[in-house]
């Protein structure tokens, strides 16, 4: 497998009209994880990525695999910018050393609003 791109965007609020459109706020709002990835067409396992830190809101946290997309929620950015999954060998929460196939670690990076004058 090999990451193409990734990104986190903060929940939005749908409205009527493009204009009304706007990001989520309070304690309703969550961020989703998009991750683009490349397979060998041979490689036909179900990927199964989750993080067995509890959140809030979504319990355990899973990367859902989607036709060359992970996706997933988290209620909340880290402190620290850095996320890690567990690649797990079967779909259960299961993280005892022998289950886990490997990690995936996702660093944030933030983008600054640069404004020259």
């Amino acid at each position: 497998m090999t990451l193409k791109q990734c990104w986190i965007e903060q929940s939005w609020r749908g409205g009527f009209w493009y204009e009304t459109t706007t990001k989520d706020t309070g304690s309703d709002a969550y961020y989703n994880i998009i991750a683009v990835y490349t397979k060998e067409k041979s490689d036909t396992t179900d990927l199964t990525i989750m993080n067995n830190k509890q959140t809030v809101h979504f319990g355990y946290v899973q990367l859902q695999d989607f036709r060359g997309e992970l996706t997933g929620n988290i209620d909340s950015l880290p402190v620290s910018d850095t996320l890690r999954y567990n690649l797990l060998k079967r779909d259960t929460l299961d993280f005892r050393p022998g289950n886990i196939e490997g990690e995936i670690v996702l660093i944030l990076q933030r983008k600054h609003n640069n404004k020259t004058k």
